[in-house]
């Protein structure tokens, strides 16, 4: 998926650091591919944590509720850093990444909205 959004941004000429005006729809493609890998990446890191409903639940083992209570967030924003970097430095445009994150917050509620939970 990061390779198809950096072919698909690769059409476009080369230019320096710019704002968030005047996107083509090679940028709103890639900003859709790359919210869509971010989501992927962020729940295959989390899948674990995302099944909890209750504190010590016996059906997760002891080495789990071993972890620290601060590697979940460290796995989350590790994903969002990877995918903010990439997309900024991919596109060049200042704000980029937080769009692209902001679409990737709307999918995972779309998703979760349609799944029912």
């Amino acid at each position: 998926m990061l390779t198809t959004g950096a072919i698909l941004l690769s059409q476009l000429p080369r230019h320096g650091w710019q704002k968030l005006g005047e996107l083509r729809v090679q940028h709103v493609l890639a900003a859709l591919i790359m919210a869509a890998s971010t989501l992927t990446l962020t729940q295959a890191a989390s899948a674990e944590w995302d099944a909890i409903t209750v504190v010590n639940d016996p059906q997760f083992p002891a080495t789990f509720w071993a972890r620290p209570e601060w590697l979940y967030p460290v796995v989350i924003l590790s994903v969002a850093i990877f995918f903010s970097n990439f997309v900024l430095h991919l596109t060049r445009r200042a704000g980029f990444a937080s769009v692209v994150m902001l679409m990737a917050l709307g999918l995972r509620a779309g998703l979760l909205s349609l799944a029912g939970i």
